[in-house]
């Protein structure tokens, strides 16, 4: 699990500002169904009129924590400001797809500015499962260069943004680590299922009484071997996949 670090914005302020949120896409919920329209049956338009209030309630968060800090949100612009701390703070809101996270930047704007904060709030389609992560001093190197036709939205390089960030809310895991120590604790078992398994066939070999009796259990000991062998080859196989891979992050949000 990614360590949870201590900065400028908390699972405090997280909570609130989430509760403040579905307060206002429940009004939102309301409003749409009073008109015969259903709010949540596209989540990137619900989070886009939510964003704006994103902004504005993190804004307030850190105000009431006594920084000083201001919201705009208009093209070109910072979404937040803090000025006593020099940062510039974009905020994201999406509901991902699957157990895929589109971790996306304005390529330009980030160019121009040299680095910026991020902060990346993810949610189901109920609106009522999140995570939240902070990223801090991000640059074009943490992200891909656009692809053609992507209006300049750049995809992030989890390999190295991830360096950077900090987990408010939820939990980041890298499954690199987590499939490296399953098929390191495999293979241990199997080590030790092949020692046991083994060591009792030579020692029937060993106590055999007639020819017909070693043949046959000579024959299950090298069958035994290979099929161990086999085994072991197949495991370090893909302990060695997951140690050469790039870094995979899986995100489980918190219900709320």
């Amino acid at each position: 699990m990614i360590k949870k670090y201590s900065t400028y914005i908390d699972k405090e302020d997280a909570e609130s500002v989430i509760k403040k949120l579905k307060g206002f896409e429940n009004d939102l919920s309301e409003l749409f169904s009073n008109h015969n329209l259903n709010l949540r049956i596209n989540s990137g338009r619900r989070n886009m009129l939510l964003s704006q209030a994103q902004e504005a309630f993190f804004s307030n968060a850190l105000r009431e924590k006594g920084f000083d800090s201001i919201h705009d949100g208009r093209t070109g612009e910072a979404d937040i400001v803090i000025n006593d701390l020099e940062k510039e703070l974009e905020c994201k809101l999406t509901s991902g797809s699957g157990n895929s996270w589109p971790l996306q930047c304005d390529y330009a704007t980030l160019s121009r500015k040299g680095k910026l904060d991020f902060l990346y709030m993810l949610c189901n389609k109920e609106f009522n499962e999140f995570a939240i992560l902070l990223f801090e001093n991000l640059t074009i190197d943490d992200f891909f260069f656009p692809s053609p036709g992507s209006r300049q939205k750049s995809r992030m390089n989890k390999a190295n943004a991830m360096k950077k960030c900090h987990t408010i809310l939820g939990e980041v895991n890298n499954k690199n680590k987590k499939m490296i120590d399953k098929y390191c604790s495999d293979i241990e078992e199997l080590e030790l299922k092949a020692s046991k398994r083994l060591s009792s066939l030579e020692n029937k070999i060993t106590l055999s009484t007639t020819p017909k009796n070693l043949k046959n259990t000579s024959r299950v000991y090298e069958n035994e071997k290979k099929r161990f062998e086999k085994k072991r080859s197949n495991l370090f196989s893909k302990l060695g996949y997951w140690k050469k891979n790039k870094p995979v992050y899986e995100i489980r949000l918190e219900k709320i």
